[in-house]
């Protein structure tokens, strides 16, 4: 198959042909379609644009579709958002949004900040007792005191081997841009 470039102007949806291109993709964890749910349909900006932020400071995105959609968490004070593929709760005692952050908790009082860090085991109890079946369950692995805390912590002290048989292993030929320019490494007999 040849596609050519003007092909792929967005008339709705990319030819069929490219299905298997784009199975394949995601198979490979080669490209984020930015929905947690392959099954669910892509985002689209054919309703709205979404706000464009510029930051100059370590920042994380929060994306929702719309205003947050608060749904509660059985058995404690928490509520999850449920527009969002984002780790967005809200405890009802302290009227606070936390956010879950490549491992670390955020806090703040309104969306739009300002947002403070909070210590995993300075969260209540109510994070900790999300029950299992939860769609939020997976954040008790960043909350101290959570039982997949103390799971992972077993988990990292048991030691990993491999038998890698040398006879079977291969190295495919590595590619160069045009020929390999070697250079001396000082120090060492290497290049």
């Amino acid at each position: 198959m040849q596609v050519r470039c003007r092909d792929l102007v967005c008339r709705g949806r990319p030819p069929k042909d490219l299905d298997p291109v784009l199975k394949a993709a995601i198979d490979s964890r080669q490209v984020d379609l930015l929905t947690a749910d392959p099954e669910q349909p892509p985002p689209t900006l054919a309703k709205s644009a979404p706000e464009i932020h510029i930051a100059t400071t370590p920042t994380e995105l929060i994306v929702t579709d719309g205003e947050p959609k608060w749904r509660p968490i059985a058995g404690t004070q928490l509520l999850f958002a449920e527009n969002t593929t984002g780790h967005l709760l809200k405890f009802l005692s302290d009227q606070k949004t936390y956010v879950l952050a490549s491992g670390r908790w955020f806090r703040a009082q309104r969306m739009d900040g300002p947002w403070e860090f909070i210590a995993a085991n300075e969260l209540c109890d109510d994070f900790a007792n999300i029950p299992d079946d939860s769609p939020k369950e997976n954040v008790k692995a960043s909350v101290a005191g959570a039982p997949q805390v103390k799971e992972a912590a077993i988990a990292a002290t048991i030691p990993e081997t491999a038998a890698v048989q040398k006879s079977a292993a291969k190295m495919t030929a590595p590619t160069f841009d045009g020929e390999p320019k070697l250079q001396r490494i000082s120090g060492t007999t290497l290049q």
